[in-house]
């Protein structure tokens, strides 16, 4: 568990980026944090934005999307006065919508890991059931590992 520390009149709040293969990095961040890295952080305006748009490009409304995403109407209504959603909800209207939240972060994007991406695929198959694709991940990944490491050391 993070301590969120207290509040002062610099307002100042931590968050923790996960960076692959390495320990959780706390920055601060907020007002007065002099001197300190600043998180990017995600556009929702304009996520919304362009979510909105694709509502309206699409002839639907907020009902049928919400019927649509399993996302809640009172949560689309705290989005349109500028709240942003969980995870989950993010994650449904994403799919729905088309729109790739990482577009709407300021910060440069970087490469896919291949066995993130390998991962995500296998999840993907309709032929593979839970068990099957996380037995093909752990295969798949000692390989790999195996070999890049015989990689690096040539």
């Amino acid at each position: 568990m993070i301590d969120e520390g207290t509040e002062n009149a610099d307002d100042h709040r931590r968050t923790i980026d996960f960076p692959a293969n390495s320990r959780p990095t706390v920055h601060r961040t907020g007002v007065g944090a002099r001197g300190m890295t600043r998180r990017a952080r995600f556009d929702f305006p304009s996520f919304y934005a362009a979510l909105s748009a694709t509502v309206k490009a699409r002839g639907t409304t907020w009902k049928a999307v919400s019927e649509q995403t399993g996302v809640s109407q009172t949560t689309l209504s705290r989005m349109s006065n500028g709240r942003q959603p969980d995870a989950a909800s993010l994650t449904a209207l994403s799919a729905w919508s088309g729109l790739d939240p990482v577009d709407f972060m300021p910060a440069p994007r970087r490469a896919r890991e291949p066995i993130a991406m390998v991962s995500k695929l296998l999840r993907e198959d309709p032929n593979l059931d839970r068990a099957g694709a996380d037995a093909l991940e752990t295969i798949i990944t000692a390989a790999y590992d195996r070999f890049r490491r015989q990689g690096e050391d040539s």
